[in-house]
């Protein structure tokens, strides 16, 4: 069914045709797998990715001059993707890989902010996997070769949660406050991270005060995000869900938490994120076990879901 749609783009495997440049035809199945993704999840789209990916590696070696180096930028385009759609998948090492790779292929093409760009998804990847001091060091990095514009916001971003998974309160308030200021910033390429506004960046403060046990605050920071995201952001509200149940059972609030959790689990259902997924093992074991009511309805859901897989 996806191979039908990316046909409809106009490609043809050796581009013999003249409807569609190669470099035309990788933007446009691009934009179109990320439309897939949105719909159905990643487990759908990444073998698609894979083999536009091989695609277009041969299409890239296969060019010169300013054709060869449109491609090698948009295969770190690419890569990039499929590191980001293995991250929402919970494959943390596949997302490693092709971030990896995608970081080489940036600096290949010479473009320093897409290289930043990577360094901020390899710093969100690290503080997805818990490790603050990378995502400090990385975000750090992203931020020296793109200063004063919206990517340093995205670096910033990452960089505070690595402050709060050290417990270093003060300074993730400061890295926050900075990410703001620098998100209203103009310079720099808009479509990276065009997702990233204040909004965005105040949901991932509330995953930072969860961290750093300040539970009543992020209850409120997520009530406004979860309220404020964009229509379709379905995936992202699981995560806030999932994330503000966490903040819910710190406050001691196990009805509020198990609700906001048995959503959060549906979510996760339909969309397969990982990152919704990772979330709930963890509201899984503080909730009681054997309890009655809203509680023992999201044990039995979340103990269903576990089995099922």
């Amino acid at each position: 069914m996806f191979g039908a749609a990316l046909a409809g783009l106009g490609h043809s495997p050796a581009f013999g045709g003249e409807s569609i440049k190669p470099a035309a035809y990788f933007r446009a199945a691009r934009d179109t797998l990320i439309s897939i993704d949105n719909l159905m999840g990643p487990r759908r789209a990444i073998p698609e990715v894979l083999g536009q990916l091989r695609e277009l590696d041969a299409a890239r070696r296969a060019a010169r001059g300013i054709d060869g180096k449109e491609l090698v930028h948009l295969q770190a385009n690419f890569g990039e993707l499929c590191g980001w759609m293995h991250q929402d998948l919970g494959d943390h090492q596949g997302a490693r890989l092709w971030t990896d790779r995608a970081l080489e292929w940036a600096h290949i093409a010479g473009d320093p902010e897409l290289t930043a760009y990577v360094l901020s998804r390899k710093a969100h990847l690290a503080s997805d996997m818990g490790d603050g001091q990378s995502a400090r060091e990385i975000a750090d990095a992203a931020v020296r070769i793109a200063p004063n514009s919206r990517l340093e916001s995205t670096a910033r971003v990452y960089g505070a949660h690595g402050f709060a998974l050290e417990g270093a309160a003060t300074e993730t308030d400061r890295a926050y406050d900075l990410a703001h200021a620098a998100a209203a910033k103009p310079k720099g390429d808009a479509t990276r991270g065009r997702w990233l506004d204040g909004n965005y960046i105040e949901a991932q403060r509330g995953r930072s005060l969860v961290a750093l046990g300040r539970y009543h605050a992020a209850v409120d920071v997520f009530e406004t995000a979860i309220a404020t995201l964009p229509h379709g952001y379905r995936r992202d509200q699981g995560v806030y869900l999932a994330r503000q149940a966490l903040a819910h059972a710190g406050n001691h609030d196990g009805d509020a938490a198990a609700t906001a959790g048995i959503e959060a689990l549906q979510i996760a259902q339909e969309t397969h994120s990982g990152r919704i997924a990772t979330e709930l093992p963890q509201l899984a074991r503080v909730l009681p076990r054997g309890a009655t009511g809203i509680a023992g309805t999201f044990h039995d859901r979340f103990s269903a879901a576990v089995s099922a897989e």
